[in-house]
């Protein structure tokens, strides 16, 4: 449900577009139209000119917007009890007046009307159009009253400065609290049908909350009643059968995925030991030593003492120096002779011991780490 907001207030939502009065977006790139009017700063006028406002072009460019839309719903907020502004001529030159909205219901009801019934093929000129407007007019003239009310929708306070009198053939979708009066009636636009909702609730566009409140309880967005506890165990059609069904291939599913768990751990596990065929430095050591340690049975946790060997063996009376290496070449002779120099230095360490146990060396060597794919 995307919801466009014309007005001079914001509301912080990814479902809500806010738009100035003077620059809207197209009424059908939206499902639902909000226009509000309650702004100090839009009851401004001159009362010689007709009991029309200073910004009456944008409600005129918004009214040929809406009779030419096809699939988008409209919600007009009437304004509360505002200040009004408005200037007046004498022969001493123009003086600002300020009253309440009240006592000036024709200047609110000639933009009710502008936004409600203009036609875009003939304009406010077209003869038709003309004299339904003039019926509009006056029914409305006799149906909006002023009278502060208040309507509570899920438990939300919605105020209300005016409210609309009883109309024939208008729906009414709110009512007061304990008066009953009329605080939301829908009708239709006259010529292209779209559904029309006019409303005297002041605080529906306070925050998302409150407008999506207003929204459900007028139908314009709907309501999916929550699945009761009871329902799930209530069995009908095949459901047991389907539920029997779900349950087995759950628990299939749960054996599968642990099986994925095992052959994975046992996939890194693979991968480490392969990487003696691409790794050098201290990460081979490492892996070679883990897998000398299986094949040997044999602790590598103290090999390095204060030599400079990879790895010692002590099996016996044989001691092993050893070597790892991770070289792009075929063995060299430096480094079969680096480990026989860590082999005589070991042994000349042992013999000033008085140790005569038998040194020899491992040298450990991956030729192929450049080996193309």
């Amino acid at each position: 449900m995307i919801i466009q907001l014309i007005s001079y207030k914001t509301i912080i939502s990814k479902d809500i577009k806010c738009s100035n009065f003077n620059n809207p977006q197209s009424p059908d790139d939206f499902n639902i139209n909000i226009i509000d009017l309650n702004n100090d700063s839009i009851w401004r006028w001159n009362s010689d000119n007709s009991n029309t406002i200073d910004n009456f072009n944008d409600f005129t460019d918004i009214s040929k917007m809406i009779s030419g839309s096809k699939k988008t719903k409209i919600v007009i907020v009437y304004p509360q009890n505002h200040n009004c502004l408005f200037y007046r001529s004498d022969r001493f030159g123009y003086h600002e007046y300020k009253d309440k909205l009240k006592n000036h219901l024709p200047v609110l009801l000639n933009i009710i009307n502008t936004l409600t019934t203009y036609d875009r093929r003939g304009g406010q000129d077209n003869a038709k159009l003309q004299k339904m407007a003039d019926t509009l007019t006056k029914l409305k003239l006799q149906s909006v009253l002023f009278e502060k009310t208040e309507t509570t929708i899920d438990g939300i306070k919605f105020l209300s400065d005016f409210r609309f009198d009883t109309i024939e053939n208008l729906q009414c979708l709110t009512k007061s609290d304990i008066s009953e009066k009329s605080t939301t009636i829908k009708l239709q636009h006259p010529y292209n049908k779209i559904e029309i909702i006019l409303t005297t609730l002041y605080n529906i566009t306070k925050d998302e909350k409150s407008l999506q409140s207003f929204l459900k309880h007028v139908r314009l967005v709907e309501i999916k009643e929550e699945e009761p506890k009871w329902i799930k165990l209530y069995n009908k059609f095949d459901d047991k059968e389907i539920k029997v069904s779900i349950s087995e291939n759950e628990k299939t599913i749960a054996e599968l995925q642990q099986k994925i768990i095992e052959n994975s751990k046992i996939l890194t596990q693979n991968s480490r030991w392969k990487s003696i065929l691409y790794e050098q430095g201290e990460n081979l050591v490492i892996v070679v030593l883990k897998i000398l340690e299986k094949l040997l049975n044999y602790d590598f946790l103290c090999r390095k003492d204060n030599f400079e060997e990879d790895f010692l063996i002590e099996k016996e009376d044989i001691i092993f120096i050893g070597e790892i290496k991770g070289v792009n070449t075929n063995v060299k002779g430096n480094h079969i002779s680096q480990t026989l120099t860590h082999c005589d230095k070991y042994k000349d360490e042992l013999e000033n011991k008085g140790d005569n146990k038998e040194v020899k060396g491992l040298l450990v060597i991956n030729h192929q780490r450049d080996k193309p794919t």
